[in-house]
């Protein structure tokens, strides 16, 4: 009703946020017989000669973390401790506006900078996967398939995860021979080591035996010319190139070494005659190679 109120009498004040600069809140407590609470807000901001001080105090802070090389690859670095890093820059950044009413002191500029040059001094590289130790890998059987054993890699005492700490790749792992695998370190680790492992050939799988129990030829027709067996010997699954040698028997029967063909000698009497012949497969890069003894019975008649 236009009558002024009297601090203490008719009201209170209490003040919040009023130190900073920034917007700092007043609030009217009633008393006597007034019941309405009431609000309201002002402005704190630096007066010209401060906003000076604080010009002068954020360039030599801004000189302070220039002289910062931060042209670095982050990759070089474990990830949290770039981003403790970033995070402290960032709030560099922040800190140096104040038009941010939430802006604090000289102070927060100066904590500010000194958080981003102590992150950025606290930076850890990321470990060489090289300095891991590597287990050794047991050789393996070849299978034709691509074999994939899992490493087993440590570091300072502690075993290292797939995935985490570091990936694997491999190179000439399906055939028999020295295979290899990479591993790339990921995380915390950078770099890549390998180690190889044997794939060993296996046991070829040829199998041979005779067509029949016996070979029967013409007693005169042999008394004429020299006759031929052809083909007596089944041989399957065999890896390799296959060869035919007579390891004992009859002088009068011959072995042909590519065909396993056996010849008959032109005037060989009537009877049985027996002849053992070695089956060979020469193997080759998954198997080994492989010897069987085929005995094989000729009659003449």
């Amino acid at each position: 009703d236009g009558t002024p109120l009297v601090n203490g009498v008719d009201y209170s004040v209490v003040y919040s946020n009023n130190v900073n600069c920034g917007w700092a809140d007043v609030t009217l407590l009633p008393l006597g017989d007034s019941a309405v609470i009431r609000y309201s807000s002002f402005r704190i901001q630096l007066s010209k000669n401060d906003l000076y001080a604080v010009y002068d105090f954020r360039d030599e802070a801004i000189a302070d973390v220039a002289e910062i090389d931060h042209s670095f690859n982050p990759a070089d670095y474990k990830a949290e401790s770039y981003a403790a890093y970033k995070e402290a820059y960032n709030a560099f950044k922040d800190s140096l506006s104040y038009s941010n009413e939430n802006q604090d002191t000289l102070g927060a500029i100066s904590d500010a900078r000194n958080a981003v040059i102590a992150a950025y001094n606290a930076l850890e590289e990321r470990t060489p996967i090289s300095e891991a130790t590597v287990g050794k890998i047991a050789a393996m059987k070849y299978t034709g398939k691509a074999l994939t054993p899992a490493p087993v890699v440590t570091y300072d005492g502690s075993t290292l995860v797939k995935g985490t700490d570091y990936t694997v790749s491999y190179k000439n792992n399906k055939n028999a021979g020295t295979a290899t695998v990479t591993i790339t370190g990921i995380g915390d680790f950078t770099g890549t080591t390998s180690v190889t492992f044997k794939i060993n050939k296996i046991a070829n799988p040829m199998t041979a035996k005779a067509k029949k129990s016996s070979f029967t030829v013409s007693l005169s027709k042999v008394t004429s010319a020299a006759q031929t067996v052809a083909t007596p010997i089944t041989v399957s699954k065999a890896q390799g190139t296959v060869t035919y040698k007579k390891s004992s028997g009859s002088s009068n029967i011959t072995v042909d070494s590519k065909t396993g063909k056996l010849t008959v000698k032109k005037g060989t009497k009537k009877g049985t005659y027996t002849v053992k012949v070695q089956v060979k497969a020469a193997g080759n890069t998954n198997y080994n190679a492989a010897t069987k003894t085929v005995t094989l019975k000729v009659i003449v008649k």
